[in-house]
């Protein structure tokens, strides 16, 4: 390992380390959604397509009327059983009006049973905000609306550790690890943080842990398996993961790879 590399992976562990907490979300992200939720629902076998097709036929539009966007709807391509999607709000006070609006509605009164029956569990959900005025998804303008003809692999990747995730974090993430992963030919489009304000709507839990997710796309399997072997070979990536595994309680990230539904607005 040259000096240059080694000074990089010092100053890595110690930033996770630090004390310094990111800040509020800013107002002008540059996507759409300055707060956001990570849901991730195990499903009956069988039942995944069928609360898809609920989805599609009647929730985006309710929920959007109700100041919501659902920015991605996806398969878990390793998991049949598995349901992951990602709704946004412009703001916490948006989202503790805009979930009332649709779950005390008529659209999901009348199909709430059906879609309810499909799922095992739906309590596995993330409260987060975009990392830094940068990172937050890039969307379609509407959904199922101007869909790439080739689809890539998206990949998100989840950390939990046991401290909130620094600023100074955020910036070596953006400045150091995205290259990284970059050079193989991916694309990091979103990272994201634990958002720290209270659950507005706790008819619907969240998890009361800290998160730091990023999400990628390769173009396809074989540019997938070349960031496996070349990045997480790197120094600067075994940094990363051997501060995270230093933290009590640790538990090695979620990486889970989608495939976009049809009417999902983010898609690779």
């Amino acid at each position: 390992m040259d000096w240059k590399t080694f000074r990089t992976v010092i100053a890595l562990v110690a930033l996770l380390g630090g004390p310094l907490v990111v800040g509020a979300a800013s107002p002008t992200a540059p996507d759409c959604c300055a707060i956001v939720e990570i849901r991730q629902y195990t499903l009956f076998p069988g039942q995944r397509d069928v609360l898809i097709d609920l989805f599609d036929s009647y929730f985006i539009e309710p929920q959007a009327d109700a100041g919501m966007t659902i920015i991605g709807e996806f398969r878990v391509l390793d998991d049949p059983n598995r349901f992951f999607w990602i709704r946004g709000f412009p703001s916490m006070e948006a989202r503790g009006t805009g979930l009332p609006a649709f779950y005390h509605g008529a659209v999901w009164k009348t199909h709430r049973s059906a879609a309810n029956a499909t799922m095992v569990d739906s309590d596995n959900v993330l409260l987060v905000r975009p990392a830094s005025e940068r990172s937050g998804l890039p969307i379609l303008s509407e959904p199922g609306a101007d869909a790439p003809e080739k689809q890539g692999i998206l990949v998100a990747t989840i950390y939990h550790p046991e401290v909130p995730v620094t600023s100074d974090f955020v910036t070596l993430f953006e400045h150091q690890i995205q290259p990284l992963v970059e050079r193989t030919g991916a694309k990091v489009i979103g990272s994201y943080v634990t958002e720290a304000s209270p659950n507005n709507f706790p008819a619907l839990p969240v998890r009361p842990i800290q998160s730091f997710a990023w999400f990628a796309c390769y173009s396809d399997e074989a540019e997938y398996e070349r960031f496996q072997r070349e990045v997480t070979q790197d120094p600067l990536w075994g940094a990363i993961n051997q501060r995270f595994a230093e933290l009590k309680n640790y538990a090695p990230p979620e990486v889970w790879r989608l495939a976009p539904t049809l009417r999902s607005r983010l898609r690779c």
